[in-house]
């Protein structure tokens, strides 16, 4: 099968991403995509090395950012394709995000001890270097010690085939009312939004697919009226009638639809590279009607 745009890519820029950002340029070469986007967890520290690599790129690099907010309580994540990625609002928003995340972290890795883990936050700050870390990075380097693989807390998970044990760690342990569980401090939704559109980008509900039950016609109509733009129709996560029911929707309330794989590497192994179903050029061109700011051009 064809695939032509994809426009949610995770580096190892992300903690929970494998690739770097030129085995992500060379792959899409290979599978001819016709224009993609780095959308890495609430840093842009991707997009410079894939700027310069986007002037040689035989189709459309979309710069973006996958950015963690909350709205009454509950989390989801904002896409921002087209955003300047330099914009100073942009970095401090981010800056805001990766703080709370390290005291969110310091607080899960304290739980985990109490369990009786073995894990120190220094050892997966060590391990990521300057990567911003995630749960699943947690469960990474707590999972490379034997003993940590073997006790009875974790014999109960079980291991899928389409998702990696740390992927089914962080399922079991990290999750709202699960053992290790910490709530976080995530931006404001509607502030994101006003950034996201200052800085040139278009603000796209990601993947809402995987919170159907809360993500509802009168939910993303009020997302809409505090700036959103698109729906992440075509995903990963959806299925054949979860996409038909966000494309209606998206028509409804005129909204730009996109497509994005959520691509990982190893930690999500039944999601290929480049696999956005439905996506097509004309995204581009909606996307690019909708912006409000002359930031910079994709790619620059």
């Amino acid at each position: 099968m064809t695939f032509v745009v994809d426009l949610h890519i995770h580096s190892h820029h992300s903690s929970d991403g494998e690739w770097s950002v030129p085995r992500i340029f060379s792959e899409a070469r290979r599978v001819g995509l016709k224009a993609f986007s780095i959308a890495d967890h609430d840093t842009v520290d991707a997009l410079q090395e894939a700027s310069v690599l986007a002037m040689e790129y035989p189709g459309e690099y979309l710069p973006n950012v996958e950015i963690s907010v909350q709205y009454q309580n509950e989390e989801f994540h904002l896409l921002a394709p087209l955003v300047d990625w330099r914009n100073p609002q942009l970095l401090e928003l981010l800056a805001t995000i990766q703080l709370s995340r390290i005291e969110q972290n310091r607080k899960r890795i304290g739980k985990l001890q109490d369990l009786g883990f073995d894990i120190h936050y220094s050892d997966v700050q060590r391990a990521l270097g300057s990567v911003p870390m995630t749960g699943p990075a947690i469960a990474s380097t707590l999972l490379l010690k034997d003993a940590n693989r073997t006790g009875a807390l974790i014999g109960h998970i079980p291991e899928r085939k389409d998702e990696s044990l740390e992927i089914q760690f962080y399922k079991s342990f990290f999750r709202h009312g699960c053992p290790a569980y910490v709530g976080k401090q995530s931006i404001d939704l509607t502030r994101a939004i006003e950034t996201v559109r200052e800085a040139g980008g278009v603000p796209i509900l990601a993947h809402p697919g995987l919170k159907r039950n809360l993500t509802d016609e009168k939910l993303v109509q009020t997302f809409k009226s505090l700036g959103l733009e698109g729906l992440e129709v075509y995903s990963s996560y959806h299925k054949k009638d979860t996409c038909q029911y966000y494309a209606k929707l998206a028509r409804h309330l005129d909204l730009v639809p996109t497509a994005g794989s959520d691509f990982h590497g190893r930690l999500k192994p039944s999601i290929g590279f480049g696999e956005a179903h439905g996506g097509t050029l004309e995204m581009l061109d909606q996307l690019k009607a909708r912006r409000t700011f002359p930031a910079v051009q994709p790619g620059s």
